[in-house]
């Protein structure tokens, strides 16, 4: 028996910091605030400016339809990738460039107009009948120098209990 607990305890010390609560200011918009938004007249996206964006002509243009949503000009368009994937874009409403998001999310993604945090598979989305261990939000921050979303460091790997009723 004391075999058997020795060895399981540096498991369980290993996985049980997974469930833990992510730290606040991972999920907390007004702590990455973004600079103003842009108005009308918007630009046309850009769909033929990569070989990437090309592939998803139509969904893009479509999904770009509408005033910025997120980090003050940009509109973010999704799409899905499979099941359970969602793909993202997102679409710079000034200037009609377009950003491949190189990260897939399995519920989706959080954003907000007047800030330049990204969580994908945000712990609100976890569904009830979600695999518990399954899904664990990334927070990311837009990065206006390279153009990318880049990960927050501390933020990420907490995966999320289901709220699955047992």
């Amino acid at each position: 028996m004391y075999r058997i607990s020795a060895m399981a305890f540096p498991l369980l010390c290993f996985v049980a910091p997974a469930f833990a609560d992510i730290p606040g200011s991972c999920l907390d918009f007004s702590h990455y605030p973004a600079s103003g938004a842009i108005h009308e007249p918007y630009a046309e996206p850009k769909v033929d400016a990569s070989p990437e964006a090309s592939k998803f002509r139509t969904v893009i243009k479509l999904g770009s339809n509408g005033a910025p949503n997120f980090a003050g000009r940009f509109r973010v368009v999704e799409w899905g990738c499979g099941s359970p994937c969602h793909s993202f874009a997102l679409v710079d409403k000034e200037s009609g460039d377009i950003h491949m998001v190189n990260v897939s999310g399995a519920l989706g993604a959080r954003f907000q107009i007047d800030s330049n945090l990204f969580v994908v598979d945000p712990p609100e989305m976890i569904e009830a009948d979600w695999p518990e261990g399954m899904a664990a939000p990334i927070s990311y921050l837009w990065d206006s120098s390279t153009h990318t979303l880049q990960p927050i460091p501390g933020c990420n790997g907490y995966t999320q209990k289901s709220r699955r009723r047992r």
